[in-house]
């Protein structure tokens, strides 16, 4: 289970450099990277509660705190 959520992290991260290069360069880095961050830090605070509510759902927060987290590198 430990290998999963870690995993979908990555999963996130990996699936959305290339459309997050794209929307950058179509949008501008500044509202991108804005929106990227926001998306993770909610992502990341939510962790603790999906991880209580359910396991799918914290499988679901992770990838959305790897897709916020594309901008960051």
């Amino acid at each position: 289970m430990q290998g999963h959520v870690h995993s979908s992290f990555f999963y996130g991260y990996f699936f959305t450099q290339f459309p997050g290069g794209l929307l950058a360069e179509r949008f501008g880095g500044k509202l991108i990277i804005g929106a990227f961050f926001s998306l993770s830090t909610v992502a990341t605070f939510l962790t603790p509660v999906a991880a209580r509510i359910n396991f799918g759902l914290l499988i679901v927060v992770r990838i959305l705190c790897g897709i916020g987290s594309v901008c960051s590198h």
